[in-house]
């Protein structure tokens, strides 16, 4: 019977030494206020860097790399898919004498405001210098909270719902296949940046006649 005692108190005061460490790891696990923070304070919160040079067409063009300036983890991540979409794309490359034949050509647009860093790395497919389909990939920075902000996030700081983002389109496309225009949006969705005046924009695909192109649309 003490034996049985024993082993039951040792069990129980391991078990609650289990729970004060789980609940001392949920503590640690309590985000910090965010504090803006550049990794280096002599650059801008954005900006580019060169990475590769190649011939395109009859010109130079630079395969850039951007970079966000700023500490944490969603920053971070960011950065790891601009550059690794880079690495990929230049891996990809089909190069003759320094001429690009076959390749993803990459730009960037980027704003920074008060409150929020937005990325669009737009790419299109280049042929023997015929031009492609153009696609891209947009990002959203909170700089009061370090984290990144996805279409519902944004919606909701701009009191928006993704019907009154439809019914806006449907207004400002001119097109006699506007039906159809919209009807592919919500298919293939929309993205949501800010522009350097804070304004939502609405980056959505308009396919004509086998062409895909992007479109901005500013909201307010």
């Amino acid at each position: 019977m003490k034996k049985f005692l024993i082993v039951f108190c040792c069990f129980f005061l391991l078990v609650g030494c289990d729970k004060v460490e789980e609940k001392k790891a949920e503590e640690e696990k309590k985000e910090e206020p965010f504090v803006l923070e550049k990794v280096d304070e002599k650059k801008d919160y954005v900006y580019l860097t060169d990475y590769k040079t190649v011939k395109l067409g009859t010109d130079d063009y630079k395969l850039k790399n951007l970079i966000v300036n700023i500490k944490g983890s969603a920053a971070d991540n960011v950065n790891l898919e601009l550059k690794s979409f880079v690495i990929k794309s230049y891996d990809e490359y089909q190069i003759y004498e320094g001429l690009l034949v076959q390749g993803k050509v990459i730009d960037y647009d980027y704003y920074v405001t008060d409150k929020y860093i937005s990325i669009v790395q737009s790419y299109y497919m280049t042929v023997d210098t015929m031009r492609g389909d153009e696609d891209y990939h947009s990002y959203v920075i909170s700089l009061t909270s370090g984290k990144t902000l996805d279409n519902n996030a944004l919606l909701s700081e701009y009191n928006h719902t993704e019907q009154e983002i439809y019914d806006r389109l449907e207004k400002e496309i001119k097109d006699e296949d506007a039906d159809y225009i919209i009807a592919r949006i919500k298919k293939d969705g929309f993205n949501l940046i800010v522009n350097d005046k804070n304004q939502l924009v609405v980056l959505y695909r308009v396919i004509n006649d086998d062409e895909s192109i992007i479109k901005k649309l500013v909201l307010n």
